[in-house]
């Protein structure tokens, strides 16, 4: 990835030198900002993870007084920074202890968000798992207004879950009614997702009864999709096709089209 062009050389690594010293004067909101936009510039500007410590201890005081979208913001960015920033994880008890609280207001984004980072974050703090239950209530009523890499969101949280919170099975009937209607807009790295997380629910009593009806709209769209393929996804997608031959024998066909994708890239 390349900075943006129209952000002046320099501006970034200047601010990150200033802001730590700010950040006691900040309100919720810009707070969150910091912390959001330091876990999306870590790969291309690392120097932002040196906010983190400063935005990460003053989080905790302010929590309660966040709205829905900057908790949301919040959960997902330790999630995306716990590896670089390890400081991030000191938000999460505070943030975890507001989210269910507040899901009752959160948009479909802020509720996938949250779902994902629990997942993420599940084997560095289990007590992110408290805010599990409350996601998975409103995720019924909200599901139609989900966007296709939400829904794959969704659905790849629900797969990483169900082993220590099965109850996260429940949002699964209305992921499976809405993939119809959004897999022909899901990008490669969406139906990777979906593709995978179909092998991971196949043998559970509940996933048995929805993963073949999501699988056959999934490879419909694989063959083409193969051709936008990162190496990761098509990798993924080939380990995971045959073990879902007993469940969708079809599976197998699109295999050749995954490995002659595989063949161009230099590395196979």
């Amino acid at each position: 990835s390349e900075m943006d062009p129209m952000l002046p050389k320099g501006l970034l690594p200047a601010l990150v030198e200033v802001l730590p010293s700010q950040v006691r004067g900040m309100n919720t909101q810009h707070l969150s900002n910091c912390l959001w936009a330091s876990a999306q510039l870590q790969e291309v500007e690392p120097s932002v993870l040196k906010l983190v410590p400063a935005i990460s201890s003053e989080i905790p005081s302010k929590a309660k007084d966040m709205v829905p979208q900057a908790l949301s913001n919040c959960f997902c960015a330790a999630a995306k920074l716990q590896d670089a920033a390890e400081e991030v994880l000191k938000v999460l008890p505070a943030i975890v202890a507001e989210i269910p609280k507040k899901a009752g207001d959160m948009i479909p984004q802020a509720l996938t968000n949250c779902l994902w980072a629990a997942a993420q974050l599940q084997e560095v703090d289990a007590g992110v798992l408290r805010v599990v239950p409350g996601l998975v209530e409103r995720m019924p009523s909200e599901a139609e207004n989900l966007k296709p890499q939400e829904l794959s969101n969704c659905l790849l949280a629900t797969a990483q879950l169900y082993e220590v919170k099965p109850l996260v099975l429940q949002i699964l009937p209305v992921l499976a009614d809405q993939l119809p209607l959004k897999v022909q807009q899901m990008n490669s790295q969406a139906l990777s997702n979906c593709f995978w997380s179909c092998a991971q629910l196949q043998h559970h009593p509940q996933g048995a009864a929805w993963v073949p009806g999501m699988l056959q709209q999934i490879l419909q769209r694989l063959p083409a999709a193969a051709a936008q393929m990162t190496p990761q996804e098509l990798s993924n997608s080939v380990r995971v096709a045959p073990r879902l031959q007993e469940t969708v024998p079809e599976v197998l066909e699109v295999l050749p089209v995954m490995l002659e994708q595989l063949k161009t890239f230099p590395c196979f």
